[in-house]
């Protein structure tokens, strides 16, 4: 699930009702640089509910942006700390990609190296956590970006972007949920060729956190 921030009751009702795993990214640990990507909303708040989600037993996921206007390189180690401290059960890891549409259309999108250098030292001081290669990572770099991700930020799944499609009668459309411009399209076949490019063998299994011991 990634529905964002809910009451601490709200995430127990979901879990007690079968759902087990809850995506939120914290995006970045600067309250002020937050403040202003999110206005009226807090980062004490978002850490908040992170904690309510793992004190309700869900197995937890964060993530920050990589490449935010005005963010600086002490911003991204904070980031890292806290994934080292916080121990996420998955994190997802992105690039900034500017929305025409948004307030932020103006600025640069994320620098592809120094992601896949967060990517690496997140791997290393969180070690078993589930570390996504995002499909915008696809869309930042088409052609190597999520191959690379495994080959050189040590990540271990890949998230496709597997929206429905219908033929109406002059082309093909998508349903595209519009987070980034132009969304890079990564079907099933393509996920399974970036995995197996990678040298890595493609899991059977649920996917469940490393950090559960009952689930190891």
């Amino acid at each position: 699930m990634s529905l964002g921030e809910l009451s601490f009751d709200d995430y127990k009702a979901f879990k007690d009702a079968g759902a087990d795993r809850y995506l939120m990214k914290h995006e970045t640990m600067n309250e002020k640089l937050y403040e202003k990507m999110r206005p009226g909303r807090k980062l004490k708040d978002r850490i908040k509910a992170l904690e309510f989600l793992r004190k309700t037993g869900f197995q937890v996921g964060a993530g920050n942006i990589v490449g935010l206007p005005k963010q600086t390189f002490n911003d991204l180690a904070d980031d890292i700390l806290f994934f080292q401290d916080f121990q996420p059960d998955m994190i997802n890891i992105g690039p900034f990609i500017p929305h025409p549409q948004t307030p932020l259309k103006k600025f640069s999108s994320g620098n592809f190296n120094l992601m896949l250098r967060v990517f690496a030292l997140t791997r290393i001081v969180t070690k078993n956590t589930h570390i996504a290669a995002a499909n915008t990572v696809a869309t930042l770099n088409p052609e190597n970006g999520q191959f690379l991700c495994f080959t050189k930020g040590g990540c271990n799944v890949l998230m496709p972007n597997c929206n429905p499609s219908f033929e109406s009668k002059n082309k093909k459309i998508e349903f595209e949920f519009q987070c980034a411009p132009k969304k890079r399209y990564v079907d099933i076949n393509e996920a399974t060729n970036v995995i197996t490019k990678a040298g890595i063998k493609i899991s059977r299994t649920k996917g469940n956190s490393l950090k559960i011991k009952e689930y190891q």
